[in-house]
């Protein structure tokens, strides 16, 4: 990740300047688009991950939908909203899977952080992969089976602070 996406979307920055933008123009939104996909993905040893047809779709759902504004919110309510954070001391008693993969993108934080705030029953760190972890690469998602590792047997939930 450069730094221009640490300002865009680590910082939240420009989200809603920049959804009125991606909204307002369909080779904008293409070109934010396709460079995200180059960016925040692994290169497979054919080149990129993605096929000219599965970055169109993509763009196309955005455009067609207007939904580039209401997806971008996300980075800005992250960093604005204080709901969008856990408080101190506060626990996911759900039963969660990690996934990390080395192509995101933030580094995957150690192990000891992710048990201090979530009940992770699971963690796989991938040695390929992206952001698009599930779309760029859905054979080794599959093979990390994060989802179906929580759900094959009955786990309890914590309460949301740590005993």
């Amino acid at each position: 990740m450069d730094n221009y996406d640490v300002a865009i979307i680590g910082g939240g920055q420009a989200g809603i300047p920049l959804a009125y933008a991606l909204t307002d123009s369909p080779i904008g939104l293409a070109a934010w688009i396709a460079e995200k996909f180059h960016g925040w993905s692994a290169p497979g040893p054919d080149g990129p991950p993605f096929t000219m047809e599965q970055i169109l779709t993509d763009v196309m759902i955005y455009w067609l939908t207007g939904s580039a504004n209401t997806a971008s919110w996300l980075y800005t309510a992250a960093r604005r909203l204080a709901g969008m954070r856990l408080g101190r001391g506060e626990f996911v008693g759900v039963p969660t899977a990690f996934v990390s993969c080395p192509h995101d993108l933030f580094p995957a934080p150690p192990d000891r952080w992710v048990q201090r705030v979530y009940h992770c029953v699971r963690r796989t760190d991938l040695p390929v992969g992206g952001h698009f972890l599930a779309y760029e690469r859905p054979a080794e998602f599959v093979r990390a089976d994060p989802v179906l590792a929580v759900c094959r047997k009955p786990h309890r939930r914590i309460p949301r602070r740590r005993p």
